[in-house]
């Protein structure tokens, strides 16, 4: 259904050196993902910002992947199956979205008896238990906490570090799995992550006397979730997940800069998939998001999130409290012929609406895979995708209620060469994203503070090599290679 989808299973998850068993770290090892900064934290997909791209777990999004910026991802990696990247030209199956999606598929718990480990190192501590509760059921439970912030308060001699607070950071899993029949898979998630850190600034700055007290950023999010597939027929095979939780921020500076909020997501995701004959399988689905906001920000006049902001722009203070409802749905539909032997196609189209700024869009795509020969294959796709503003910039009072999405569209080619034998395979793609409907930030940052001016443009080659586990020789691992550009224009006449 993508025209190109990477995938990696648990038995190289957690062996792939430079990862510090962490399966989500793997990521940056693949083609066409950037390495952040140190620190850094976010998924550089393509030459797209980070906010472009998105995380699920089992096809519920999550807001952060790693804690504090790259130390350790959010889920523990001895409980995922696989993961899955799709770095551009995705399925209609998700939106809201131009840059590129990871899907993380936790496994279901262990049922030949029961298992656990405790890990501790240098910077956390954390355990693992998972087990079978009757006949039918199993379970795992995971926790995790970092305990840097111990270190300094006890072994770090008073007044060595007048000024700092450690970072802490802990995250926690439930999982439960119900099969009630041979036809239908329960699962039951409970999920959450928090990051905390806190600087004292004994001193105020001597630019700007409003720095003076406490730097802090507190990063947390919790979930719920629920999700069942069901097989009506050997030819009809539903899912549905629905997922709710809270997520909040709170950032400040001293005096100068204060950001809280709190988000309250609500998902609902449905697909059904129908083979109507050997050749052709539909494939229809519901994708609902709800998310109630309260955003509170005193600080200077918000800007647009990449390129380079007008020159001029005002540096004035604002100070404002907003609530809003994000109301997302959205509805696909795909289809998948086989031509002949040989030839796939998939067409899909999703209609997506934005409450916030009461607009729709409509995302039609296609990709075909054509096999030469049992060895060689090729692959490439078109489609149209969209991504609605960030809040501050739709926001009324900082922002502009009336913006468009942002648009992009994919186009991808790829050839595959495969030997499943010997377990090597080797892909090279080429790819280029044209952007339209950028938000930029007006000229003074006057109203209407944001404009759909700017525009984008990526392009580039992949190129990888996989060999994959098993055979007698117990050897496995993977080369890639990305060489690409990603340019903006925030206006017309403006420079790229």
């Amino acid at each position: 259904r993508d025209v190109t989808r990477r995938e990696l299973t648990s038995e190289v998850l957690t062996r792939i050196p430079g990862t510090r068993g962490d399966a989500l770290r793997a990521v940056e090892l693949l083609p066409g993902v950037g390495r952040p900064a140190f620190g850094g934290g976010v998924l550089l997909v393509r030459g797209a910002a980070p906010g472009d791209s998105e995380v699920f777990l089992d096809g519920s999004s999550v807001p952060l992947l790693y804690h504090f910026g790259g130390l350790t991802s959010f889920y523990n990696s001895s409980l995922i199956d696989r993961i899955s990247f799709i770095p551009g030209n995705f399925s209609v199956r998700y939106g809201r979205r131009i840059g590129g999606i990871l899907e993380v598929d936790p496994r279901d718990p262990r049922t030949d008896g029961y298992h656990g480990y405790v890990d501790i190192n240098l910077l956390d501590a954390s355990f693992t238990v998972e087990g079978p509760i009757g006949d039918n059921v199993s379970f795992a439970v995971a926790a995790r906490r970092s305990y840097i912030d111990f270190f300094f308060a006890n072994v770090v001699p008073a007044g060595v570090f007048s000024t700092v607070a450690a970072p802490v950071y802990y995250d926690y899993q439930l999982n439960v799995t119900w099969r009630p029949s041979s036809t239908d898979r329960v699962r039951f998630y409970v999920y959450g992550s928090s990051d905390e850190l806190r600087l004292a600034f004994t001193n105020p700055s001597d630019n700007d006397p409003n720095v003076r007290g406490n730097f802090g950023i507190t990063t947390q999010f919790h979930r719920g979730q629920i999700s069942w597939r069901h097989l009506y027929e050997d030819w009809l095979e539903q899912d549905v997940m629905v997922s709710f939780g809270w997520s909040g921020l709170n950032f400040g500076f001293g005096e100068a800069v204060r950001l809280q909020g709190d988000f309250l997501p609500a998902t609902l995701r449905s697909e059904w998939r129908a083979q109507i004959s050997p050749q052709v399988r539909l494939i229809g689905g519901l994708d609902w998001n709800y998310i109630p906001t309260t955003l509170s920000f005193r600080g200077p006049q918000p800007t647009q999130s990449e390129g380079q902001p007008a020159q001029g722009a005002n540096t004035g203070r604002v100070d404002f409290t907003a609530q809003a409802n994000a109301y997302r749905p959205a509805l696909y539909l795909e289809s998948n012929v086989r031509v002949f032997d040989a030839l796939d196609i998939v067409a899909g189209v999703r209609l997506d609406y934005f409450r916030e700024i009461n607009s729709w869009s409509v995302n039609p795509r296609l990709s075909t895979r054509l096999a030469l020969s049992p060895q060689w294959a090729l692959r490439a796709g078109v489609g149209l995708f969209s991504q609605p503003p960030e809040f501050a910039e739709s926001a009324v009072g900082v922002g502009n209620p009336n913006l468009d999405p942002i648009r992009s569209v994919h186009t991808g080619l790829g050839v595959d060469l495969r030997f499943p034998e010997e377990r090597l395979s080797f892909t090279l793609d080429g790819f280029y994203k044209h952007i339209t409907d950028r938000v930029v930030a007006t000229a003074g940052s006057v109203p209407p503070f944001f404009t759909n001016d700017g525009l984008g443009r990526i392009y580039g080659m992949e190129v990888g090599a996989r060999l994959a586990p098993g055979g007698q020789i117990p050897l496995f691992g993977f080369v890639s290679y990305t060489l690409m550009r990603s340019e903006r224009q925030d206006g017309p006449d403006q420079p790229w």
